[in-house]
């Protein structure tokens, strides 16, 4: 497959919201001008000059005016042994903070968080939250993606509330649906979509078809995401290793 190619079935794989996320199959699917994502395919040897290019394309990205959000997928990492080299050539060459001591039940949880080079009111470093993707079958269903992909955010919630007008750094309008966070942490949440986070109505709703809310009568709903990592009701639900902070998981063991 042409890197062409490859980028069209991964979006094609977001488009359907697979990582249960109704934003980001919007986001994927429509590729608003608003939001500036960039993609890219690197398909060569998983080494330190494949970890370089990563490292650059991302700190270019990062003081580009004009990129929000980046994707970049490796469609040759398909196995364990090649997520944790990479994860290892990460800590090498990059200034990333990448934790992984944490373990839940049989598996390691990995965390990368990138610095966008920007400080909060506090004075605290903000840092970008990365995702990652892999058709690996040891990861939650929302991360099984055809191709071995990261994504993050590029630009902080200050610069966003700024460029769009925002109400605060959490919500564009008084009364909009808070997306949480602190101000010294950047998620793809952030991420403002022309009519969509700018109208109530349908952000509301669109939030809710995401994630689970419990309605006037106290009948609990379940959104995309539950069903999801729940194989529509068959599994019992646990997003421990598939939530925003979590970059990757693997088991131990295996």
């Amino acid at each position: 497959m042409t890197p062409d190619q490859i980028i069209s079935k991964q979006i094609e794989w977001h488009g359907h919201s697979a990582q249960g996320c109704i934003f980001a199959a919007f986001l994927y699917k429509k590729d608003p001008p608003e939001a500036k994502v960039k993609r890219i395919c690197l398909n060569q040897d998983i080494d330190k000059d494949l970890v370089t290019k990563v490292f650059s394309f991302i700190k270019e990205s990062i003081v580009n005016p004009d990129v929000y959000v980046v994707s970049i997928i490796m469609p040759q990492l398909i196995s364990k042994d090649q997520l944790i080299g990479f994860i290892s050539l990460c800590k090498e060459s990059t200034d990333w903070v990448i934790s992984d001591t944490d373990l839940w039940k049989e598996f390691r949880l990995v965390k990368i968080r990138v610095p966008l080079g920007e400080m909060d009111e506090e004075g605290k470093p903000i840092y970008s939250w990365m995702l990652g993707f892999a058709p690996l079958n040891f990861l939650p269903y929302t991360r099984q993606a055809p191709f071995f992909e990261i994504i993050l955010p590029t630009k902080s919630k200050y610069f966003l509330k700024e460029k769009f007008k925002k109400y605060s750094l959490t919500k564009h309008f008084e009364d909009s649906i808070d997306r949480g966070g602190s101000a010294d942490e950047a998620h793809l949440a952030d991420i403002y979509i022309k009519d969509v986070t700018d109208n109530r109505k349908r952000d509301k709703n669109m939030w809710e078809n995401t994630g689970n809310y419990t309605d006037a009568n106290g009948i609990v709903n379940y959104g995309r995401k539950h069903k999801i990592l729940t194989d529509s009701g068959r599994i019992d639900f646990d997003d421990t290793n598939a939530k925003a902070k979590i970059t990757f998981s693997y088991p131990v063991n295996d």
